[in-house]
């Protein structure tokens, strides 16, 4: 039996921890949570530095937008407020509130969490997680299928409006009342009921459609694309298709014109001006 040496022994057990510890190396500490609070009365070099540096999280998606209200108070200033995501997976602690004056940055607060290095792939599908989440709780799911992903929600809005109608040759003035209520993604369902009054009795328009805004939430002044269709008093049913221009926030003016299609192959185009108010 060949014996080996104390500095052999010794050299074969420093290659082998040596070895152990690349291999097994403890990982890097995360780096600290970026504190984020400035406005453009404080610091407006550092402001726009952050406020160009969130746009391109909320771009990648590294941000994503959970809230947008305008101010009941402050006329143009508008509150939105950014949740953190990494690979779909919400970051708990990550959020920035962002503040706007008529669509301009004025103010950033919240902290973000950089450069995470987790790996967010799930370890189960999503059929194998419904599986274990009914053995736990010993019931079907509700939906019979797989657990729905979390999804960052956004706050709606109700508008009401109302105003005068008038238009082309053939059309009548009136008035009109409605209705818009916001749905997600710039995209809401409206209602109104117009009044007319031609040379015969007072006639009643009932319309509906959908409606897709060509702004940001916090902009003063906001296009958006409008169809729908239009129910008359005698039954008859014609689609519509339009734009419409709002100004202001919580209260403001309202321009909308459509185009209706009548069923004798008639081109009628109203118009309509009003004020509206919403919360």
């Amino acid at each position: 039996m060949t014996a080996i040496s104390r500095p052999v022994i010794s050299t074969i057990l420093t290659g082998a921890l040596v070895l152990s510890a690349g291999r097994y190396a403890a990982p890097q500490p995360p780096q600290p949570a970026a504190t984020v609070s400035v406005g453009y009365a404080s610091n407006l070099d550092d402001l726009r530095r952050w406020d160009a540096a969130i746009d391109s999280l909320v771009r990648t998606g590294g941000l994503v937008v959970a809230s947008r209200r305008a101010d009941r108070m402050v006329e143009g200033r508008v509150h939105e407020y950014l949740v953190q995501y990494v690979g779909g997976v919400r970051v708990i602690g990550g959020g920035i509130a962002r503040q706007f004056d008529r669509g301009v940055t004025v103010s950033l607060a919240g902290t973000v969490h950089p450069d995470i290095g987790i790996d967010t792939a799930p370890a189960l599908s999503a059929a194998a997680a419904g599986r274990r989440l009914e053995q736990a709780v010993g019931a079907p799911l509700a939906n019979g299928g797989a657990p729905a992903p979390a999804q960052a929600q956004e706050t709606g809005r109700m508008l009401l409006e109302g105003g005068i109608v008038g238009g082309n040759s053939i059309a009548c003035p009136g008035h009109y009342v409605g209705v818009e209520g916001h749905i997600r993604y710039g995209v809401s369902a409206w209602g109104m009921v117009e009044n007319y009054r031609c040379d015969g009795p007072p006639q009643t328009s009932s319309r509906a459609g959908l409606s897709l805004m060509l702004a940001r939430d916090e902009w003063r002044v906001r296009p958006a694309l409008r169809s729908g269709l239009s129910y008359d008093d005698d039954g008859s049913v014609s689609p519509t298709v339009g734009a419409s221009l709002t100004l202001g926030h919580q209260y403001g003016a309202r321009f909308i014109v459509d185009r209706w299609t009548l069923p004798n192959g008639a081109g009628l185009v109203l118009m309509q001006v009003g004020a509206f108010f919403s919360f």
